[in-house]
């Protein structure tokens, strides 16, 4: 799994290097960007607006950023390399590839396990730094810059809604779960529900869940309980398990010979 988390790290260096790379020698020979708020700035240099110099820097950085996660992998640095971009990219006129920039190294930070349910604050900081980065280009009208907006609402969207069918229909266990801490075995071995801190009646919905592909309605038949109890009670199964769904739970437990 490290080999492939590694091999995909440099696949997306090597890329947004060769991005930055391009707009390295765009910002030079474009001569910066004159609608841009940078320009506010009272600075400078022999004549040349302020973009024109601090545009080169930005994405030559980058650059060496995207360099150095090729020769040696660190997502973090990726997620650095890509909010800059987006940022840069979005203040200085090209905010449909900014906007795409920020949703991608969110999307891997999510999926990466950089974000447990108890950092999703750091995430919302994201979210104000990106519509602020997105104001900012207020410069070049206000009708683009609502534009961008409601462009990046529906980016947002759309990735949320992909995310969520890929992860109820494929099952994805978020990267936080880990089944050696959890149960002290390893996948494939046998698994006594007795020894995970489950009560009696939830070991006995869990195993009828897995072994005889119960619905909650029939578990609620056979042990006579409300729906609303069994519903109850496997909300309380995924706290302990640390996961968000009946899919998810299935999932990992079917890595497990499991037993009562």
């Amino acid at each position: 799994m490290k080999t492939s988390t590694t091999r995909m790290e440099r696949v997306i260096a090597a890329a947004g290097s060769v991005f930055v790379f391009v707009s390295f020698l765009a910002s030079v020979l474009l001569d910066g960007d004159p609608l841009s708020i940078l320009e506010l700035i009272p600075l400078r240099f022999n004549g040349h607006p302020f973009t024109s110099i601090l545009l080169p820097i930005v994405h030559g950085t980058t650059f060496l950023i995207g360099i150095s996660c090729l020769i040696k992998p660190g997502i973090k640095r990726l997620y650095v390399l890509m909010l800059v971009e987006s940022s840069v990219t979005i203040i200085t006129g090209y905010e449909q590839l900014g906007i795409f920039f920020f949703y991608a190294a969110l999307i891997l930070i999510i999926i990466g396990g950089q974000f447990s349910k108890k950092s999703f604050f750091t995430c919302y900081m994201l979210l104000i730094y990106h519509v602020i980065s997105i104001f900012l280009m207020f410069t070049h009208g206000w009708p683009k810059t609502f534009v961008a907006l409601f462009t990046s609402v529906f980016y947002g969207a759309f990735f949320i809604c992909v995310y969520k069918y890929l992860k109820a229909e494929f099952c994805i266990i978020p990267a936080n779960v880990s089944d050696h801490e959890l149960f002290h075995t390893t996948k494939g071995k046998s698994l006594s529900l007795k020894t995970t801190g489950l009560s009696e009646r939830q070991i006995n919905l869990v195993y009828d869940y897995l072994n005889e592909n119960l619905s909650y309605k029939d578990l609620s038949e056979k042990y006579f309980i409300s729906i609303s109890t069994v519903k109850k009670e496997f909300s309380s199964i995924f706290h302990i398990f640390k996961v968000d769904n009946i899919n998810e739970l299935k999932m990992l437990l079917l890595q497990f010979q499991i037993s009562k």
